[in-house]
C-alpha cells in the first residue's frame, strides 16, 4: 500500500510505501502515511494498493481504512483525494467514485482525482505499478 503526496498546486512531491502485505491482506495505519505527508508539507494525498487476485473490488477493510484516513487527514489538514485499488479487469477502482459517502464531507476543491487522469490515459497505470513493485 502506498501514497502519492501533492503540494498546494497539485504537484506530486513524493511517494510513500506505507505497508507491504501478504498474498491476502495487509494491516495499515493512517500514521504510516500522514507522518511522511506532514514532513513533506503535503496538502493532499492519494492512496493506492493492489489486489494480487487481480480483482480490484474494494474490500470492507479497504473501505474502513479509507474512512479512517479521511477522518485523520481532516484533523491534520491533509485531504485524501482518492484511494485506488489496482487490479487486472478493470485495471483499477476508485473508492471516491465507488463509495462517494467516504468523501462527502471533503470537497475536492482545486484537487484533481488521479483516477480521472488514469481514465483519460494522462497518468499511465505503469507508473503506479512501478511504485507498487
Amino acid at each position: 500500500m502506498g501514497a502519492i503526496l501533492f503540494d498546494i498546486r497539485n504537484k506530486a512531491i513524493g511517494t510513500v510505501l506505507g505497508y507491504v502485505g501478504t498474498i491476502s491482506q495487509t494491516t495499515a495505519e493512517p500514521r504510516g502515511f500522514l507522518a511522511p505527508a506532514l514532513l513533506a508539507n503535503a496538502v493532499t494525498i492519494l492512496l493506492f494498493h493492489n489486489h494480487p487476485s487481480g480483482d480490484p473490488s474494494p474490500s470492507q477493510d479497504d473501505i474502513e481504512f479509507t474512512k479512517r484516513m479521511v477522518a485523520a487527514g481532516k484533523v491534520l489538514g491533509i485531504q485524501v483525494l482518492d484511494h485506488l485499488v489496482m487490479g487486472e479487469t478493470p485495471p483499477w477502482v476508485s473508492l471516491r467514485q465507488e463509495a462517494l459517502c467516504l468523501f462527502e464531507n471533503q470537497p475536492l476543491g482545486l484537487s484533481v482525482s488521479l483516477s480521472a487522469l488514469l481514465s483519460k490515459g494522462l497518468y499511465p497505470k505503469k507508473t503506479l505499478q512501478a511504485i507498487l513493485c
